[in-house]
């Protein structure tokens, strides 16, 4: 990595939250900005962007015994970021706050959030991270010790403490606990529609967009949106195809195009043979403002199905396995 003085630094974890920002910001500020990744973003985006470090995130929920580890090595981060990264002291930051390692690196610096999706608040007031965001314990004397070693956003994120002074967003879907800070909605078409070639190519490079992927989504009518329930060990690989081959039961195979979550690792070619499998990690949002449009789309509950405003949705919800509706509670369908 050449050595320069970031300005800007953008800690993102998802390909909506990452092509946002790419989107908002001009050529000098991308240019200046240095990007903190861990495992949402895929190896193949991560290489597009010289300018960062990746973070290593260990799934905690998965095995009990990593918990005491990991909260060990986040400790260390936020004893070294300002070590490794200097520029952590004064850029300027765009975090989505909830993930694990972003307090460790903003420590108590003032930064804005940066959205992971459309209506990502609305849809976060039936999970367990909204309680745990809003919990009284939050107040409580060793919880502000814990933040001194994990950072102010430990259990306090989505702008939910007094260093995040700002929200950036595409949707206007807002949480009692984000009154005050300064709020910008932007739009992703307006966005696009903004953007000269040069800034258009730069973003279709980052996630390996091609003229040639758009034409052959539109050979297809029926497009299903999956997500990551399967990798982050929510439910089984085996138990996710069952829940999406009884949502595209409908409808013939070969009009079906499968569009792979960025965060989402299954292998759908194995389950849907006839299904045309767009396994790049990129947004889906980001098809939508280019033109491409579907007949039906058919997810469980991907707010990514607002993209596409002709189309008929076909909306399993949160509901259909007992596993996904403990930790993501009732989701529904928000216009």
């Amino acid at each position: 990595m050449e050595k320069q003085n970031f300005t800007r630094i953008c800690i993102s974890d998802s390909a909506h939250s990452l092509m946002f920002y790419l989107l908002m910001s001009t050529e000098e500020e991308l240019n200046s900005t240095f990007f903190f990744f861990s495992d949402g973003i895929h190896p193949s985006v991560r290489a597009k962007l010289p300018n960062h470090a990746y973070i290593p995130v260990v799934w905690i929920r998965r095995n009990a015994l990593l918990k005491v580890p990991f909260l060990l090595y986040l400790i260390l981060l936020r004893l070294t970021a300002k070590i490794r990264w200097p520029f952590l002291k004064t850029a300027k930051i765009f975090a989505m706050d909830q993930l694990r390692y972003a307090g460790t690196l903003i420590g108590r610096r003032k930064y804005t959030h940066l959205a992971d999706g459309p209506n990502c608040f609305r849809n976060l007031k039936t999970t367990p991270d909204y309680r745990i965001t809003v919990s009284p314990a939050n107040k409580k004397w060793y919880m502000r010790v814990t933040r001194l070693f994990l950072g102010e956003c430990w259990h306090r994120a989505y702008a939910a403490n007094p260093y995040c002074e700002a929200i950036v967003s595409t949707t206007p879907d807002r949480l009692e606990f984000q009154k005050g800070k300064k709020s910008t909605v932007y739009s992703l078409t307006d966005l696009w529609n903004a953007a000269n070639q040069g800034k258009r190519n730069r973003v279709l490079s980052v996630f390996d967009i091609t003229e040639e992927d758009c034409l052959n989504m539109k050979k297809r009518s029926v497009i299903l949106l999956t997500q990551q329930l399967a990798t982050e060990g929510t439910v089984t690989e085996e138990e996710l195809a069952k829940i999406y081959a009884d949502l595209l039961k409908p409808f013939p195979p070969e009009s079906i195009l499968i569009k792979r979550h960025p965060r989402d690792r299954v292998d759908y070619k194995k389950y849907f043979p006839q299904a045309l499998l767009y396994d790049k990690f990129a947004p889906m949002q980001l098809f939508a403002i280019m033109g491409v449009s579907f007949k039906t789309a058919v997810t469980l509950f991907s707010s990514s199905v607002t993209s596409f405003p002709g189309a008929e949705v076909v909306w399993g919800g949160s509901e259909l396995h007992p596993r996904i509706k403990a930790k993501y509670g009732k989701q529904v369908l928000h216009s």
